[in-house]
């Protein structure tokens, strides 16, 4: 964890922030920033504290979240809902958890790092704990359903919200 006295803030656009999170997280730092936007709700809010870190992209698994470059200029944080080889590497299909359709495959040049924390006020989520791997599941498992965000996912995601192990991240 970064203590608040090694911590700068540096206001830029997304290209440029994508640009310079890029040159950190290949240095094998990790960059740490305030997200912005609702498509990964409830569990990634808009103004939380994102902890990124470098990966090795044959590590990323199903339900991980990732940091991306989804299009030239345009970087995200959403979760891996699918992954393949081939002779030229990994490919990963991404989507946010509020998002109706996935964003489609990326190559893994466009990975930039994994989201290993989320931090909202005196809340930290580790990812990598069960609790995070739960949630990781579930929306995994609900974005692959055909109707998309249905009946089952909404009691399913009812249901899940009200787990104490649970509520106090999606609520």
């Amino acid at each position: 964890m970064m203590q608040e006295s090694n911590l700068t803030n540096l206001p830029c656009t997304a290209a440029e922030f994508g640009d310079l999170s890029a040159d950190l997280l290949k240095m094998g730092k990790q960059v740490r920033f305030r997200a912005r936007g609702y498509s990964m709700t409830p569990l990634v809010r808009d103004m939380d504290v994102l902890l990124v870190q470098p990966v090795r992209t044959s590590l990323i698994r199903i339900g991980d979240i990732i940091l991306c470059s989804i299009q030239p200029d345009r970087v995200v944080v959403h979760r891996v809902i699918r992954r393949r080889s081939d002779l030229h590497g990994f490919y990963f299909m991404v989507q946010g958890d509020r998002a109706a359709q996935p964003d489609g495959w990326i190559q893994q040049s466009q990975v930039l790092g994994r989201v290993a924390e989320v931090e909202r006020g005196e809340l930290h989520l580790d990812m990598h704990s069960p609790a995070a791997r739960g949630i990781a599941l579930f929306a995994v498992l609900s974005s692959r359903r055909p109707t998309g965000r249905g009946w089952f996912t909404r009691i399913a995601g009812g249901w899940i919200k009200r787990l104490p192990v649970f509520s106090k991240y999606l609520n």
